[in-house]
Parts: structure tokens; sequence; C-alpha cells
């Protein structure tokens, strides 16, 4: 998912350009990236639709969105909430009244918006979690991280396909100063800063740490790491970074080509 990318110019669709101009002709880059999503959520969609495009090579590259759950000592299932149109007023008319002004007046419509926004405290990437930051992470959280990316690896090789894991690249550093603080959304994943760091290094780590057991490729993109020209907020690169990250996605392919031939 690429926030700040035009038409035809998020960074999977650069790496397709930047590899057809390594000579790879043939190829064809699927963006499979949802808004949202966590490595669980990528499990299941590559388990009832990915694997119907039977691809050679399937991306993995997740991390914010699984940190977001790094905070529960409870398992998975228990921590997890679907998405429920009906508990949500944003997307659901709560009475006929409520639906017949929203049909004739747009005053209402901003209004109202304006008022749900502010009393469930929804921003850009849904419900804002109560409690106060914390200092440290729950450790079931990457407990459960470790095996969805192992049972990712083995899916991937299940629908004849290679699978290659790849770090996230993101503004979040030990090193941030003031501005490129004020660009991350803390509240999401209810930690402070230094936590969030430690946060990004264990997934790191555990993604190292199963493609070096799961011998399968991994793309390193810690060289993009903490730089505020490449990204526009916490994860989604800007523009420049879009372009930075698909020719570090490109070359680091047509190496793992040219070794393999």
């Amino acid at each position: 998912f690429d926030i700040e990318a035009k038409q035809n110019e998020h960074w999977p669709q650069l790496v397709e350009n930047e590899l057809r101009k390594l000579g790879k002709k043939k190829v064809r880059v699927i963006n499979a990236g949802i808004p949202g999503h966590a490595s669980f959520d990528c499990l299941g969609r590559l388990i009832a639709e990915g694997h119907l495009f039977e691809p050679d090579m399937v991306i993995l590259c997740v991390a914010w969105n699984d940190i977001k759950y790094f905070n529960e000592q409870k398992p998975l299932l228990r921590a997890f909430k679907p998405f429920a149109r009906t508990d949500n007023p944003l997307a659901t008319y709560q009475n006929w009244l409520d639906e017949l002004l929203c049909r004739y007046s747009q005053l209402y419509v901003r209004l109202r918006q304006r008022y749900y926004t502010w009393t469930i405290n929804v921003d850009t990437e849904g419900a804002v979690p109560k409690g106060e930051p914390l200092d440290d992470t729950a450790e079931s959280g990457l407990v459960q991280y470790r095996l969805t990316l192992n049972t990712f690896v083995d899916l991937v090789r299940n629908i004849g396909a290679e699978p290659i894991l790849m770090t996230q690249c993101r503004l979040v550093s030990p090193n941030n100063n003031e501005k490129a603080k004020s660009l991350v959304k803390y509240k999401y994943v209810r930690l402070t800063h230094k936590a969030l760091c430690q946060a990004f290094a264990k997934t790191d780590a555990v993604i190292r740490e199963v493609a070096s057991q799961k011998k399968c490729h991994l793309i390193d993109t810690q060289a993009m790491t903490g730089n505020l020209d490449y990204f526009a907020d916490h994860i989604h690169t800007s523009a420049k970074g879009s372009q930075i990250l698909a020719t570090l996605v490109a070359e680091s392919l047509r190496k793992k080509s040219e070794e393999k031939n």
C-alpha cells in the first residue's frame, strides 16, 4: 500500500518498471497490498485467493500492522476484532431519520462525520486503541509473528512459488529528530518511541531468522530507515522513497537471479 503514489506509480509497479529496464521484459508485478493488513491477513488472502494468480515469487513485507498486536498478552484470536459494519456509525445509518438527513443535507453529513470521528476516536488507520503508551511489548505477539512468517513461507512453497521475505522500511529510528517523530502515529501501537524502535528491531530479527532457517531470499531495506526524505509518515514512502525502494528491491531480485543462474 503506497499512500502517496499516483496511479501506476506505487512502488510495486515501479519495481516492475525497474526490472524491465534490467532486461526482464516479461515480468509482471501484482500489488496485493491492503491498508491495515497484518501478516496473518496476508496469509489468509494468499490461501483464499492469491494462489489463483499462480505467482513465481511472493514477497511479504509487513510489520507495523502486526506491531499493533504486540501490546496484547492474550492470543490473537481473542485480541483480533473483526470489522462489523453495524458497529461503525461512519459506515452505517443509525435510523431512518439519520438516513434521510444524510441523503438530503451535506451540512448534516459533515457535522455527523465530525461528531462520530470525535466520539469514537477514529483516525486514518481506524479506531484508536485506548490506554497509555507502553515501554515494552508482549512476547506473545512476537511468537505469533514468527509462526505466521514460517507458515507463510511454507504456504508459498506449497503453491509452487518462491517465498521472499522483506524487512519493512520505515521512518522510525532511534535517531529520529522531533520533526520525524511528529509523523509517527504512536497511538495505533500504544508504544513509546523507544519501545516502537525495539519492536521493529525484533521483527527484523524474526524476518532474518526465518529467512535463514527456511533458506529463502531476504530483501533488507535497512538502508532507508530513518531518512525523512524517503517517508510521508511512519512507514509509507514519499514519491522519492517509493522510487528508492523500487530500485532497491529490483536490484536485490537481479542479484538473486544471477546467483541462481
